[in-house]
C-alpha cells in the first residue's frame, strides 16, 4: 500500500506519451526529460530541498537519482554544458547537459519550473516507482 505522498510521486503521464506529445519539441523535451536529472548543480539543489531524503521513503540518501514527477515539460534554456563522466570501459566518457546554473542565475522562474518537477529518490526506491507508474 502506498501513502498519499508516495503516490504524488507516481507521473501520471508516462514518458513515452508526454514524449509523443512533444515531438515538434523534442530536443526541449529531451533537454528537461533525459539530460536535466544528470546536472550536477541541479542534483544537488534538489537533495538539499530535499533535505537529504528521499522522496519515497524518507530514508537519508547515499547512492540515488532525481525522479521526474510529471514528464509533460520542455526545458526552456537550451544553452548546454559539457562534463566528464567517466566509466571503466569508457574512461574519457563526456554527458552534455542543460546549463541549469545559469539558468538558476538568470530566468529562476524558468529553473524552478523544471525544479518542481523532480525529487530525489534512492536508486531502489525509483524503481518501485517504476512499478507503479502508468505504462
Amino acid at each position: 500500500m502506498i501513502t498519499k505522498r508516495q503516490a504524488e510521486l507516481i507521473p501520471s503521464v508516462s514518458s513515452q506519451k508526454a514524449r509523443d506529445k512533444h515531438k515538434t519539441n523534442i530536443e526541449r523535451w529531451k533537454m528537461y526529460a533525459r539530460r536535466m536529472q544528470k546536472n550536477p548543480f541541479m542534483k544537488k539543489y534538489i537533495v538539499r530541498e530535499g533535505n537529504n531524503k528521499c522522496s519515497w521513503c524518507e530514508g537519508y540518501l547515499n547512492k540515488y537519482v532525481l525522479h521526474h514527477t510529471d514528464y509533460d515539460h520542455l526545458c526552456f534554456y537550451e544553452v548546454c554544458i559539457e562534463f566528464p563522466n567517466p566509466t571503466e570501459k569508457r574512461p574519457n566518457r563526456r554527458v552534455k547537459v542543460p546549463d541549469c546554473e545559469t539558468c538558476f542565475y538568470t530566468n529562476r522562474t524558468a529553473f524552478q519550473e523544471c525544479a518542481k518537477r523532480v525529487k530525489p529518490v534512492h536508486v531502489f526506491c525509483n524503481k518501485e516507482i517504476y512499478d507503479h507508474s502508468p505504462l
